[in-house]
């Protein structure tokens, strides 16, 4: 089983979160198992900003098309907004897993009501469109933000002490809050968070909710959705309405507008 593993983040900003998210993978998936950790050449900052993200998107989406060419079996979106996510299982053959879907729906596996706690108020505003568009409004409890305004402050806890501590006690601060308002299950909103709290050593809130690394849920849902794929003969993924691809008859006229390495997985099956 080999999974394409992809990292919102450019490798010489967040260099001590690729490192421990690495080692975190290694540490978390099935022996036998390859999973490659890919950052991104083009931003790659971890910004909580739309446009930011958008500017991303082709990148990762270039991604999907050449994990399907070398023979990936998945692809992981590492990055709590999901960014690319209906895109990529469009266009691609393999199973497309998120990390902020994986999260969440995890989370409701763990406990009734669960919350997110984000980097900042504008991170946590940008991830929680993202429960609306799942459809689980019913069960978020709450929400709260830690006090980073500048994520690549989250980097520095990889290997200073006194900054981890800071990060820890904030989303702790923050978790109280969201636990108060009725959360059973918290959810750092943030693969760079979810990886420091991981290397701290939290599973638990102060108040005894349980803590999701969404990393742990990511890999081990990504593996699970690569043996249901070939239990299911590669239809894993529907391709009936919202990741239908273009039919054969509008592909020719797509490929001589938009270029003709446009939906080149979906060119084998057309």
């Amino acid at each position: 089983m080999k999974i394409w593993y992809q990292s919102f983040t450019r490798e010489s900003l967040y260099r001590s979160y690729n490192t421990a998210l690495r080692g975190l993978i290694a540490g978390l998936k099935e022996p036998g198992t390859q999973i490659d950790v890919h950052s991104l050449q083009t931003g790659g900052m971890a910004t909580q900003y739309h446009y930011l993200e958008h500017l991303q998107v082709s990148e990762v989406l270039e991604n999907v098309e050449k994990a399907v060419e070398q023979g990936y079996d998945a692809f992981a979106i590492g990055h709590f907004t999901d960014s690319g996510l209906q895109e990529a299982r469009e266009i691609a053959s393999i199973p497309v897993l998120g990390l902020g879907e994986s999260s969440m729906l995890m989370a409701c596996m763990m406990g009734k009501k669960f919350s997110l706690v984000g980097i900042n108020p504008k991170s946590l505003a940008y991830v929680t469109e993202k429960v609306h568009a799942y459809g689980l409004d019913h069960r978020l409890a709450s929400t709260a933000a830690m006090v980073f305004d500048d994520p690549a402050t989250l980097e520095q806890g990889f290997h200073d002490d006194q900054v981890r501590r800071r990060i820890v006690d904030s989303f702790h601060d923050a978790a109280h809050a969201t636990v108060q308002g009725g959360s059973e299950v918290v959810i750092p909103a943030g693969g760079v968070a979810m990886a420091v709290l991981a290397a701290a050593d939290i599973h638990l809130t102060r108040c005894g909710a349980s803590v999701l690394n969404g990393i742990a849920a990511l890999v081990r849902m990504v593996e699970a959705a690569v043996r249901m794929n070939h239990s299911m003969q590669g239809h894993f993924t529907s391709k009936r309405m919202s990741y239908a691809a273009p039919s054969t008859s509008e592909m020719e006229g797509i490929r001589r507008y938009y270029g003709p390495g446009i939906y080149r997985s979906v060119k084998r099956e057309a």
